[in-house]
């Protein structure tokens, strides 16, 4: 059996900048990392101008010394400190859509360039100018 291919209209995605990128979490799953590890993968939507709907990846691997990264993730999007001390059912359709900003970095290896999350981060925050409002007229 053949198989034949057109590789000729292919795209490459162009590489993502290092940096700090407004972000949705599109998905959650857990896995097995190639040294037989559990570990959980979030999955975020970038929402930035240029990378709009680009997905990066941030895998935690469920380790006493890697379970930090994981937790301080989950208290950037909004999950409770108090909650995340002991064992925890997380339930992924109530973090989809949540926003944060996530720091990307690029690793390169002799296979290619790797983008990954490296921090999740709080959403930005609004940066209105309310000195001019008039505190008495809001109450």
């Amino acid at each position: 059996m053949t198989l034949k291919i057109d590789f000729s209209q292919i795209e490459e995605p162009t590489q993502i900048d290092p940096g700090m990128y407004d972000a949705m979490v599109a998905d959650m799953f857990d896995g097995v990392t190639k040294s037989g590890n559990d570990k959980i993968v979030i999955v975020f939507s970038l929402l930035s101008e240029g990378y709009e709907g680009r997905k990066v990846y941030a895998d935690y691997v469920l380790s006493p010394k890697a379970l930090p990264y994981l937790r301080r993730a989950l208290i950037a999007l909004g999950a409770p400190m108090d909650e995340l001390r002991d064992m925890v059912t997380l339930n992924v359709e109530s973090l989809r859509g949540l926003t944060c900003r996530v720091v990307i970095e690029n690793t390169i290896t002799p296979s290619g360039v790797f983008t990954k999350v490296k921090n999740v981060l709080p959403p930005a925050v609004d940066e209105t100018d309310y000195s001019d409002c008039d505190l008495d007229e809001l109450l």
